[in-house]
């Protein structure tokens, strides 16, 4: 069984921590370029279109018609139901 105490890319030695480690993982400074890396790398992004905000989505004209009043209340749902403890007492 391999040991998780190192980094996965660098092999530089982990800190110590309480429980065992299950899994591979990096250090700060792999995270850190790792994420350097993503950022710097701008070709997978693509831009959102130039949309007017009234064009985004259409709302229900249902909702158009709805009356809200107030504060909204629910009814909670009760399921009546048995347990091995209802037949001891």
């Amino acid at each position: 069984m391999k040991k998780y105490d190192r980094c996965c890319e660098c092999d530089k030695l982990l800190p110590i921590i309480k429980t065992k480690r299950k899994y591979g993982t990096l250090c700060k400074s792999c995270v850190k370029a790792k994420l350097l890396t993503m950022h710097n790398n701008k070709s997978d992004f693509k831009p959102l279109p130039d949309v007017e905000t009234d064009e985004r989505f259409e709302d229900d004209p249902r909702a158009l018609k709805e009356i809200e009043y107030g504060r909204v209340t629910r009814n909670h749902t009760h399921i009546f139901s048995r347990t091995i403890l209802d037949d001891i007492g």
